[in-house]
């Protein structure tokens, strides 16, 4: 049974008994009209997230605050929602050009129509379900274009076309499309996509872009960065890798590197980061909420 609600006086009583700076302002101070309103616009269990990283171990229940403040976690909440617009920005554009490379590869090597034939995938089976992932995945791919408005689609539809594969990828959601990039069967496709990233091996590029899926979302429902551990790690390029290695597994650093790296050679310049390291180094006292995140 979920606990009681807490109205937003509660709430800031609780935060001032478990030792949190600047909880205890004055009832009817500017500040305490502050909190009231960031608690009420933003709520309590979302911001438990960033402050949690200044708890002794929430995940054990130990909630009591051996530092921070609500003026750093306002500053933690802040640098997340401008670190989230670079990501997304960075996003889109690796996730527009992964759809049409790998439409293109598709189209040219086995043909526009190729992404709808079972044969095209691999028939593999999940092991903790048992599920066939080829049959989930054309189960997707026609949910995905029979759910779309789009015109270019019901274009094709209407005429009793085939939708190819250039013109579904723009309707199907990037995590169906990931899925056909790593269920497709012919390798040689698979490895064309990834050497245009100039990623070498076709399932480093899988698993860069699996990881890439769950950011994606995470951004897209304004989902917490800044110190979360990331379900699926984004795996990082050796040359990359300029620190310390630890900073790189399984941390938001992971996918601020690949994004930063990604999107600039898409680009064929360095303009997007620059402006993402620009904002970085302002905020260089919050890079350890990316670099080594707290477990809980």
């Amino acid at each position: 049974m979920p606990k009681p609600a807490k109205n937003i006086l509660e709430q800031i009583e609780l935060l001032k008994v478990r030792g949190f700076t600047g909880a205890d302002a004055t009832a009817g101070s500017a500040e305490h009209r502050d909190l009231m309103r960031w608690l009420m616009n933003n709520s309590y269990y979302r911001l438990s997230g960033y402050w949690r990283y200044h708890q002794k171990n929430p995940h054990a229940g130990e909630n009591w605050f051996v530092d921070g403040s609500v003026a750093e976690v306002r500053a933690a909440y802040d640098f997340d929602t401008g670190l989230r617009s670079y990501l997304s920005e960075g996003l889109a554009v690796i996730e527009v050009t992964f759809r049409s490379r790998l439409a293109y590869f598709v189209a040219t090597e086995l043909g526009p129509d190729a992404y709808l034939d079972a044969a095209t995938y691999i028939d593999q089976v999940h092991k903790a379900s048992g599920d066939r992932l080829r049959d989930q995945l054309l189960d997707d791919i026609g949910r995905d274009l029979d759910r779309s408005k789009e015109r270019f689609i019901a274009h094709h539809v209407n005429a009793g076309e085939t939708v190819p594969v250039w013109a579904a990828v723009e309707a199907l959601s990037f995590g169906t499309v990931s899925k056909m990039y790593a269920l497709l069967a012919d390798t040689a496709v698979r490895t064309k996509v990834s050497k245009s990233f100039e990623v070498s091996s076709y399932r480093l590029m899988e698993s860069i872009i699996r990881s890439l899926v769950t950011l994606r979302n995470t951004c897209a429902h304004h989902g917490r960065v800044w110190n979360r551990i990331p379900d699926i790690a984004c795996p990082v390029l050796k040359p990359l890798k300029v620190e310390s290695h630890g900073i790189y597994q399984q941390t938001p650093w992971g996918w601020v590197v690949m994004v930063r790296h990604m999107v600039d050679r898409i680009h064929g310049d360095a303009r997007y980061s620059d402006d993402l390291n620009a904002f970085l180094d302002a905020n260089a006292n919050l890079l350890d909420g990316l670099k080594y995140p707290r477990n809980h």
